[in-house]
């Protein structure tokens, strides 16, 4: 062993650029493992890697918790760092700040919540988990009698130390929650350090808003805007499998695009670029002040449209005829990790409003419920003392007597 400190990352796919490390410390290596041959570097050790079997996220998530036999055993201390972050200071400053002598995992908090219930609302929202996973990983924690206000790691950067028994087994368990249940590692490891039992020394630090380290946009966020897809609906008369793609005109946040109908039709629908977390200020349709839009997968945010996950699209209802010019102009960005924090924030904090409506809308319809039981029961008192009266033999006999009366001519 060289060194005692491992700094390590892993990048698949194409979905992030490798940063080279700008202040290199003795003592410290520097290892990037990918299946990205394309990536080279000149202060990063770059380990090729690849495995059929597993999916580029499963793979990046393999190799963050369980490391890799070129590592494994053969370092005193982990730094692991997610592909998008670089350190402004030194690590061993970072390590000496927050590993104390009898720490063994050093993690952050989440910076904004400490469930997991509620951030698999955000995963949800977010489009980065789907409902059908969320509900089993859930699931399963009820039948684990877990406590799902059990803190939240935010898993960007973590710290753990080398040769470690019960590391390794919660390492083995969290990656085997994220094969069998949710790709999303921050939905099972609080689980995890509670079946084990591995004690975990928190930051309280906003990971991303700290002086240790920035970040940079995924790969993909970057130049993911560089184009629009046009599609046309069904219901108009243009065939639905033809669609274009088309160049947009950048100036800052402004996109720019003029689209030439190739047919007849009353309802233009527009598919954002497959990224989530895009923010439309503006849009300009033709140079008019209103037209008609209908958005999907948004929500009403900051005075303009926020796109949570992958699919983001908007419909344009005019009446377009064959060659007709259709100017568009996008006031456009892809939020940035701030914002996302921010976003997610106020989508919980909507939630929660909702739930609070919903509880009083349930406490009225208790009440409502309990003065309707009340005068079901007052009703059923008021029947059995009728029958009382009418089966007593008094009023048989009163009723005889009244019968007779009756009779009489």
């Amino acid at each position: 062993m060289k060194n005692k400190i491992c700094v390590y990352t892993c990048i698949t796919g194409s979905y992030d650029n490798l940063k080279e490390i700008s202040n290199i410390e003795k003592g410290i290596d520097y290892y990037c493992f990918t299946n990205n041959k394309k990536i080279k570097s000149n202060t990063w050790n770059v380990i090729y890697i690849n495995d059929n079997n597993l999916t580029d996220i499963q793979l990046a998530r393999k190799i963050k918790i369980l490391g890799h036999p070129k590592i494994n055993n053969k370092y005193e201390i982990y730094v692991w760092m997610d592909g998008i972050i670089f350190f402004n200071k030194s690590i061993k400053q970072f390590i000496s700040k927050y590993l104390g002598k009898n720490d063994y995992f050093v993690a952050f908090k989440h910076n904004c919540r400490n469930s997991i219930k509620e951030e698999c609302l955000a995963c949800i929202e977010s489009g980065k988990e789907n409902i059908s996973n969320v509900k089993k990983i859930l699931s399963f924690y009820e039948k684990e009698n877990y406590n799902f206000n059990n803190n939240l790691i935010e898993s960007t950067v973590f710290i753990k130390r080398g040769n470690n028994k019960i590391i390794k087994e919660t390492m083995k368990l969290w990656f085997y929650m994220i094969m069998n249940y949710s790709i999303r590692d921050q939905l099972s490891f609080n689980y995890c350090i509670f079946k084990t039992d591995m004690k975990v020394k928190w930051i309280n630090e906003n990971v991303w808003n700290n002086k240790w380290f920035s970040w940079n946009n995924h790969h993909n966020y970057k130049n993911s805007l560089d184009k629009i897809i046009i599609t046309y609906n069904k219901d108009t008369k243009v065939d639905i499998n033809s669609f274009y793609i088309w160049n947009l005109e950048k100036n800052n946040d402004i996109f720019k695009a003029n689209i030439v109908t190739s047919k007849e039709t009353n309802k233009t629908v527009f598919n954002l670029p497959h990224t989530p977390f895009i923010y439309i200020k503006k849009i300009l349709i033709n140079n008019k002040k209103e037209t008609n839009i209908t958005f999907f997968n948004e929500i009403d945010y900051n005075d303009g449209y926020a796109f949570y996950n992958e699919n983001g699209a908007f419909e344009i209802y005019d009446k377009f005829n064959k060659d007709d010019s259709i100017n568009i102009q996008l006031e456009m960005k892809i939020m940035n990790m701030y914002e996302i924090v921010e976003l997610q924030n106020y989508l919980i904090n909507l939630l929660n409003k909702k739930n609070v409506e919903i509880n009083n809308l349930n406490l009225e319809l208790i009440s409502i419920k309990n003065k309707v039981d009340k005068l079901e029961k007052d009703n059923k008192n008021i029947k059995d003392e009728m029958n009382k009266i009418l089966n007593s033999k008094r009023w048989k006999l009163f009723d005889k007597l009244n019968f007779n009366k009756k009779g009489r001519k």
